[in-house]
């Protein structure tokens, strides 16, 4: 599975893409490289396609982009 972090959560982690496997289905809010961060305040994009809820299940060959929030005026 593939991880893409924008500003400023990629500074945070240290990584903008990262691949990580998983043998198995996992709800993203148990993905333990992102235990660090507060879900809720992302905007969660699965395969470029829908936004997802942290505790939506993903497999192997999902991808997850983790974008800031923006609230404009």
């Amino acid at each position: 599975m593939k991880i893409r972090l924008f500003s400023p959560l990629s500074e945070k982690l240290g990584f903008k893409e990262k691949e990580i496997h998983l043998a198995a289905p996992i709800k993203i809010k148990d993905i333990e490289l992102l235990s660090k961060v507060q879900l809720e305040d992302y905007l969660i994009s699965k395969n470029k396609k829908e936004v997802v809820k942290p505790d939506a299940e993903v497999c192997d060959q999902d991808e997850l982009w983790l974008l800031p929030i923006v609230d404009g005026g």
